[in-house]
């Protein structure tokens, strides 16, 4: 894993990045020597690569006729387009002597090929090749070739284009021909006059039909209204004078329906609104209808003095029988007239209807008519322009053949270099290649270490999972890592040679680690209001958790405390076995009822130290472990020791270790440093926590103090210390075949 980079970063941090480089110095080596081997091989059989670079004159000449027009190869966009193109490359090499494919050129003669416009609005060319003769004579022969095709180019395309241009100008002519032909027998004719003059003499039939349909539909409804004897004959006088009143305005004037000429008031009611005569000679009903109202006014005021059969009264009844007579047969005469008016504009209306038919057609016929004309004069204005305009083409495209707006000359080489190549340059490539060397040989050590999800640490384990590092313990060779993994002995059938002053020496160190993780522990102890019971756990199998357990408690016994040490892997009994403990009874037999605990208990002779082994082995270890027997056992044994440490199985994948939690004090972690996954260890970590777990800290086994990284951490300041760790020479006589 990569050192971390801290604020205060100090001296021990740059040992640790040294150390880090340290242990890859092989591979380093070996990459930069590789990178060497590959520049020294380019520069020895790399092609060599010459270069030139030409200019050539854009001129563009102001003339009358602009040719881009025309022929579309005029621009500098198409230009520099065509110079760089395939054919002209092609062709062009040609000349050189090179007949060869552009796949072929590109590949085996031209290296890069480079043409644009400069500052000076001039043509560029750059071309980087295999010989010299290429990079001077290519761009001289690049203009020729250019000028050579486009004049090809433009005589194949006007040949064509007058061919073609010839015959549609013939039948262009023909059809102008026909199309004049068809308009002067169509103005010949005197159709459409007559048509016309018709047309005119009709004009007024749809208006005159409209101003009769609104003079009828007043007719009905004053019609309806008088004659249905709702109303007195002054009223219907009143009305029926006004109607002849509007009829003559509209004589000279179109008559438009008013609201104020309806019979209908609000409500829908029908009524008559009289409106006083203003002219000089009044009507004669009009003077029997105010005598008629005059006398009916005498006799209301007179029926209060005299009786209806009093001589003034009958005088005035029989005046007023008699103007009411009259006024009714003024009614009736005006009704009569009326009716005749209304026949009247129903006949004139039926004989304007049956000319609208003819006045149709005749309109229908005008505007076919007026649209064949627009047609012919069109058409023949159409054809026209078209031959008008090919025939221009075809004559600016004969003129502007022969004089070039825009014109490419040759002004020469700006730069070439036909005598050193170039490519490869020695300078450069070497550069590179020790560029590339130190690159990759810092780059691959830090990316190998960024990509190793382990921890190596003490501090990174700390900072990563907030728990503290109570100690390291060193990875031992032969024998002791044996030890380290099968409960602290090794494995049989390993024989070792080794002299006994470095193995008790090296014993004697790796004993102060453990008393370092004891101190640590205690410390925590007393922060914790003391621990009696301790479950000493790791993620995975192999990880030296039986190790530590058995260290630690021969530690703790060594220092006069009275100890326990519980093998509780029921499944694999890893401290029996390496205790030679795996015969005796022990808990599985106490958890079965088979045996009493004093019974599980033995006593190691050298340190006094009491341990309940497994008892052998169990499939069920699950359900002894769930029985309440243990919490009790482990009550009882509270009182009796100072320190109980268990030794219990992995946390990943076994159900057991969570259900020793809740019975102990605290729990010891181990990891195998630099092996066990960070993954791992947070999954278990994790774990415990979520079960409330008091994780008490964290004990890095198996730590290997040859790689360089971990020398100069742990070792730098710590030289006497750590000095006896280095791996002796050791010859192994035959493979270990204990369990890992």
């Amino acid at each position: 894993m990569v050192p971390g980079i801290k604020s205060n970063f100090d001296l021990n941090d740059v040992f640790a990045w040294l150390a880090l480089f340290k242990g890859h110095v092989r591979m380093m080596v070996l990459i930069f020597a590789l990178c060497l081997t590959g520049g020294i091989f380019y520069l020895s059989f790399g092609k060599a690569i010459y270069y030139s670079k030409a200019e050539i004159n854009h001129m563009s000449l102001p003339l009358p006729l602009d040719t881009e027009v025309l022929f579309g190869d005029s621009n500098w966009f198409t230009i520099v387009q065509r110079l760089q193109s395939e054919h002209m490359i092609v062709k062009t090499m040609f000349k050189l002597g090179v007949a060869d494919t552009y796949k072929g050129i590109m590949g085996k003669h031209i290296h890069r090929l480079k043409i644009g416009f400069n500052s000076n609005g001039n043509i560029d060319v750059e071309i980087w090749a295999m010989k010299r003769r290429v990079v001077r004579k290519f761009a001289p022969t690049l203009v020729e070739t250019f000028v050579e095709h486009r004049e090809e180019k433009r005589k194949e395309y006007l040949e064509a284009i007058i061919a073609s241009f010839t015959d549609e100008m013939d039948e262009i002519k023909n059809q102008l021909d026909q199309v004049t032909g068809r308009k002067m027998s169509f103005s010949d004719e005197q159709a459409v006059t007559e048509t016309l003059i018709e047309v005119s003499e009709l004009e007024h039939v749809p208006r005159e039909i409209v101003m009769l349909n609104h003079q009828l539909n007043k007719l009905e409804r004053l019609r309806n209204a008088v004659k249905s004897g709702d109303y007195s004959p002054g009223a219907i006088l009143t009305v029926i004078s006004k109607f002849d009143h509007l009829s003559s305005a509209t004589a000279q004037t179109p008559m438009i329906p008013n609201s104020s000429d309806s019979l209908m008031g609000d409500g829908g009611a029908t009524q008559f609104v009289v409106v006083p005569q203003t002219s000089t000679s009044e009507m004669a009903w009009m003077d029997l209808e105010r005598e008629e109202q005059s006398i009916k006014t005498q006799l209301a005021r007179l029926s209060n003095t005299y009786g209806p059969q009093h001589r003034v009264m009958v005088e005035l009844s029989k005046r007023l029988e008699s103007i009411e007579t009259q006024l009714q047969d003024e009614a009736s005469t005006a009704v009569r007239r009326l009716d005749i008016t209304y026949r009247d504009l129903l006949d004139r209306k039926r004989d304007l209807t049956s000319k609208i038919p003819q006045y149709e057609e005749l309109r229908l016929r005008q505007e076919e008519l007026t649209q064949e004309s627009q047609h012919q004069n069109a058409s023949h204005q159409s054809w026209s322009q078209m031959y008008q305009m090919l025939y221009k083409r075809v004559t600016d495209m004969t003129f502007g053949i022969d004089n070039e707006r825009v014109e490419l000359t040759y002004a020469g080489l700006t730069e070439l270099r036909d005598v050193l190549p170039v490519s490869p340059n020695r300078l450069k490539i070497m550069l590179g290649a020790i560029a590339m060397g130190l690159a990759l040989g810092v780059g691959l050590p830090i990316l190998i270490e960024f990509l190793d999800h382990t921890f190596s640490d003490l501090e990174q384990v700390e900072s990563s999972f907030d728990l503290p590092g109570l100690g390291v313990i060193p990875q031992l060779d032969t024998v002791e890592k044996s030890a380290q993994i099968n409960g602290g002995h090794p494995n049989t059938g390993a024989l070792v040679s080794t002299s006994l002053k470095a193995d008790e020496m090296r014993e004697t160190y790796l004993n102060e680690t453990v008393r370092i993780i004891r101190t640590n522990l205690i410390l925590r102890n007393e922060m914790n209001d003391g621990c009696k019971i301790l479950l000493v756990t790791s993620s995975m199998s192999g990880e030296g958790k039986t190790f530590v357990c058995e260290k630690l408690a021969s530690s703790f016994a060594q220092m006069g405390k009275k100890t326990l040490l519980i093998d509780a892997d029921l499944r694999k009994a890893s401290l029996s076995r390496g205790l030679r403990l795996q015969s005796q009874v022990g808990l599985i037999d106490y958890l079965k009822g088979h045996t009493t605990l004093d019974e599980a208990m033995h006593t190691l002779p050298d340190t006094g130290l009491d341990v309940v082994a497994s008892g052998g082995h169990t499939r069920n270890a699950s359900d002894l472990v769930s029985r309440p027997i243990l919490p009790r056992a482990l009550n009882e044994l509270r009182e009796q020791y100072d320190w109980i440490i268990m030794d219990t199985p992995p946390v990943l994948g076994l159900p057991e270790t969570p259900m020793y939690l809740p019975m102990v004090d605290g729990v010891l972690f181990v990891i195998w440093g630099g092996h066990t996954s960070t993954r791992y260890i947070r999954t278990s970590i994790e774990s415990l926590k979520k079960n409330r777990a008091n994780v008490y800290g964290i004990v890095m086994n198996r730590l290997d103090l040859t790689s360089p990284s971990n020398y100069y951490r742990y070792y730098y300041y710590s030289r006497g210390y750590y000095d006896n760790y280095k791996k002796p020479k050791t010859q192994v006589h035959s493979a270990p075949t204990g369990h890992s």
